[in-house]
This record gives structure tokens, sequence and C-alpha cells, in this order.
């Protein structure tokens, strides 16, 4: 069964759903009562951050309060169908509740993170255990050192028999401070390759996908990250994964693999370097690929779940279709367009300043100059900023120049592919 809940305030609140619930794969099922600390009412919600099956119970992490048992903070178990807390759960220094952000199932225990100080009455900064009756401290202390700080750890994950942990922070380890990315080797906190660069990663997704370690969030190239908002970790080095996502104000928000593809899902208009990817895009270790159907706001989470792809957000349009509770799953007939395999395209390097689209701005044609290494035969595409392709007339070649009439397309902005050369222009009247 897959359990789900609200981040956002969905505008179809129902009154048997009450801030979450459970999917067998044919209807939700609501988990606990309205006066619980998941309650979501026409105003607002309760922020659930994370699921975790321990011990026979469920447990939910996030930003929870109760009004009538204080001891649940940040932190609650389902029990007979009612809420209770885990002790008197996690605290800040100053006694108020602390969210809480992730949880790993490990061999000792329930792992949780989170922004707290305190867990029931213990000291144990942003890690702490839960053994199903009591609090523990985490052995090793996450190594905020005395200038670090922390937004919270979105995500705790096992690669290649280490813990890591990922999220919005800033670590010092041997007097060198890294960010957004640390590793447990069951002794000591390292920092990955340097960790990620620029200090505005703020990593809210991690999973293993054909061995390797996918982070996901707002990291950038341009701050010497190996590709933007996505990239991988092989247990030495970072490369890159493709282009990335494109796109300053973009974030990587979630990911799943799902039928052998690496699904990502989050603020996206396009990826690697120009594919129109409206939220949603796939890649499969050497080529992305952007669904065609129209979604219309952010996918804040997604999960495989009995062979369907379910996605969760702040949607409420799919294709044609209106969403309830902006929960969909994934159609078996959804459309991809994919870009070529990232080493499959060859163009001589010496021939890349000869690819060329101008003018940009155009009122009227679009001329591409292709460089003397690229073939002529393809096909041009140009899709819309919502990912729909364009049925435009075929260009005219002139020479080394395809001339392509886009007088008649409404001004806006336009992305355009022709064989592994993507990008963008934009057409005036």
């Amino acid at each position: 069964m897959r359990f789900l809940g609200h981040t956002i305030l969905s505008p179809m609140i129902t009154d048997t759903v009450y801030g979450a619930a459970s999917w067998d794969g044919e209807q939700f099922e609501a988990l606990g009562t309205p006066d619980g600390p998941v309650y979501c009412n026409n105003f607002n919600c309760s922020s659930i951050l994370a699921f975790a099956e321990f011990n026979g119970e469920l447990i939910v992490g996030g930003s929870l309060t109760h009004q009538s048992n204080e001891n649940i903070r940040g932190v609650a178990r389902l029990v007979n169908g009612e809420w209770e807390s885990l002790s008197e759960g996690a605290r800040r220094a100053d006694g108020s509740a602390a969210p809480v952000g992730a949880f790993i199932v490990e061999n000792y225990g329930l792992l949780v993170s989170g922004t707290f100080t305190y867990l029931d009455s213990i000291y144990s900064p942003e890690l702490g255990i839960w053994t199903g009756e009591a609090w523990e401290a985490f052995p090793v202390s996450f190594p905020l050192g005395e200038e670090g700080w922390s937004a919270g750890i979105a995500e705790l994950i096992r690669y290649q028999g280490d813990l890591y942990a990922v999220g919005n922070f800033k670590v010092e380890i041997d007097g060198q401070f890294y960010h957004d990315i640390a590793r447990f080797d069951g002794e000591q906190w390292s920092s990955p390759g340097g960790g990620i660069l620029g200090g505005l990663g703020d990593i809210k997704s991690a999973v293993v996908y054909q061995d390797e370690l996918y982070v996901g969030g707002q990291l950038r190239a341009s701050d010497g990250n190996a590709s933007n908002k996505i990239m991988k970790w092989n247990g030495e080095q970072w490369s890159a994964v493709g282009q990335g996502i494109d796109g300053v104000w973009t974030d990587a928000i979630s990911m799943a693999v799902h039928d052998g593809y690496l699904y990502v899902v989050g603020v996206m208009f396009s990826v690697d370097g120009g594919l129109p990817a409206l939220n949603l895009a796939r890649w499969d270790g050497s080529q992305w690929c952007a669904c065609l159907d129209f979604i219309d706001n952010r996918i804040g989470e997604l999960a495989s779940f009995q062979g369907d792809l379910i996605l969760a957000g702040g949607f409420r349009y799919t294709g044609d279709s209106v969403v309830t509770l902006s929960i969909a799953k994934l159609s078996e007939e959804a459309e991809f367009a994919c870009n070529e395999p990232v080493s499959t395209v060859q163009v001589e390097a010496e021939d890349q300043s000869s690819w060329r689209v101008f003018p940009n701005p155009t009122r009227g044609e679009l001329t591409i100059r292709l460089p003397a290494s690229m073939p002529l035969t393809a096909s041009f595409e140009i899709f819309d900023a919502l990912g729909r392709r364009l049925n435009t007339a075929a260009p005219t070649q002139r020479g080394r120049e395809l001339v392509l009439d886009v007088s008649t397309v409404p001004a806006g902005m336009y992305y355009y592919r022709y064989l592994g050369f993507t990008g963008s222009f934009i057409k005036i009247n």
C-alpha cells in the first residue's frame, strides 16, 4: 500500500481525507481522524514530509503538532486509527516543535532526520534513532560544527554500504566547509567529491539508478557542478546527466525508478539543452526524453506502485483531464519525445561554432545554419512553452542552411530540436 500526504493545499479537499491517505491501487482510505496532527481543512494543511513503516506501524514526519497532545512534535505514529506521539517528539533548543523531514529503516532502528536539537530530552541535533520504544542519539554527531547550519536533511539513502544525507545544509569536516551532501561510513563523516558546489544546491531527492547515486535539486552547472539541477556519483567522482535540467529558476524535486527509467519531476520547462519538458522527464542512462502531456503546475512527488507511476503536486490538469486532489498516474499511452543519446550525435568540435539560429527574435523566417559534419536529412522540430509539438511546414534547404517560415506562429517563447542540438527562440509580432 502506498501512503500519500498533502504538502500543499488542494482545492478539492473532501470530508473523508484528512491530509493523509493510503492508496491500495483502486481507492483511497483516510488515515486518522479530523482532529489529528495531519488534519487538512479549507485553509491549511500540515506539511507531511516523510512516511515510514517500522515495527508494523506507520510513522509520519513533518511540521506536525496536535492541540490536545503536546507530545506530538514533528513526528507521529498511527495506532488503531489514531495518531500517537513518539515519546515527547522532536524539539528545537527553545522547546518548540521541530519538523522531521526524512526516515530510513536501519538494522538498529528507524533513523530520523530533521531540524531538531532534542528528541525527547536527548541531545541529538539533526539525526536520531527511534528504537520502537525510545529515542537514542546518533552515535556520531552530524558535522555542523560551530559555523555550519542546516535548513533540513531532505533524504537519507544507502549507497555502496554507506549512509548519505542530502538536503540544504553546510557542514564542517576537517576544518573545511561543504554543502548539501554528506556521507557516513559507519565511523566518520566525509564529503563526496567536495560536496555540491555554489552553496545553493538545496538537494531535494536522491535515488540509486544503474548502480550510481543520482541527486536532484537546485544545483547549478554554472557553479562548477557536473550538470544542471541533477548529477550522479559513482563512489569516486561526479558526472553529468546529459546537460541536466535547463534554466536557473528550475528544480528537480523528486525522482523514482519505474520500468527501467529514471523519472524526474519538479519545476522544469526543458531538459538537455532545450528539449521541451513541462515538469516531467525521464532518463535511461544515456538519453533524455520529455513527456508531451500538458501538466499545468509543478510535480512535488512521484512513486512506482503496483506497476503504475503515481504523481502528486500542485497541478490540476494533465493532458485534457482535470485531476482530483492533485494526484494522478502516468498513462500507459503517454507519449515522450527524446533527444539523441549522449554519445550518438557526432559533430566535429571545430564545427560547433558554425551552428547558428537567426534572427532571434524573429518575425517571419527562422534560419538554421548547420555545421559541415551534420547531416541534412533529420527533421527540425519546434515545441511551444507547454511542450506541445507545432505542425509547421518543412524547412527550405539553402546550402548548409534550413529556412523555416514561422510567420503564422503566435508570439512567444519556442524550443527547437535538430538531432542533438537544442535551443530556444522568440517569435514577435
